[in-house]
């Protein structure tokens, strides 16, 4: 007998599927929590190989192995655009993020690739070139109408 109420999660031929109103919704695209893990559905199964961003309720989710990462920090690529990450969602911020050695300037929670700029990081100013801490730089560089010494990528006040 089929529940047509019923939304969950259900296990068949070793896959979990997205089952909505009674039918498996093979279109679904989504976030569902089940037993305490908010589970990445695609194509209506639960895609354990995901590692992407998914959007639910407003916020956008980092998925890795099927499953929301809520501890994870760092860069995702998702759509050609590096996003940033920050305790499993990407944060709308600006900062610095170290990602394979490199320290990225994030804009409003995207690297910014072509911005030459000063970030604030922690309790220092860094000089960004061409979206990350230009760490062979010693100069100057003006900042909003003021003038700063550079050292080696960190502005001496």
């Amino acid at each position: 007998r089929v529940n047509f109420s019923a939304t969950g999660l259900c296990r068949y031929n070793g896959s979990w599927w997205y089952v909505r109103n009674g039918v498996v919704d093979f279109g679904a695209r989504t976030l569902y929590r089940y037993n305490g893990i908010w589970w990445y559905i695609n194509g209506g199964r639960i895609d354990f190989g995901a590692r992407t961003l998914c959007k639910y309720n407003g916020t956008w989710f980092y998925v890795n192995g099927g499953k929301v990462n809520f501890g994870a920090n760092g860069l995702c690529k998702y759509n050609g655009v590096w996003w940033y990450i920050k305790n499993g969602s990407v944060s709308f911020t600006n900062t610095l993020c170290k990602f394979n050695g490199t320290w990225w300037y994030i804009n409003n929670g995207v690297v910014n690739f072509s911005k030459t700029t000063l970030c604030k990081y922690g309790k220092n100013w860094f000089a960004v070139s061409k979206g990350k801490v230009a760490w062979n730089y010693t100069g100057y560089l003006n900042y909003n109408g003021k003038r700063y010494k550079i050292v080696k990528g960190v502005v001496k006040f």
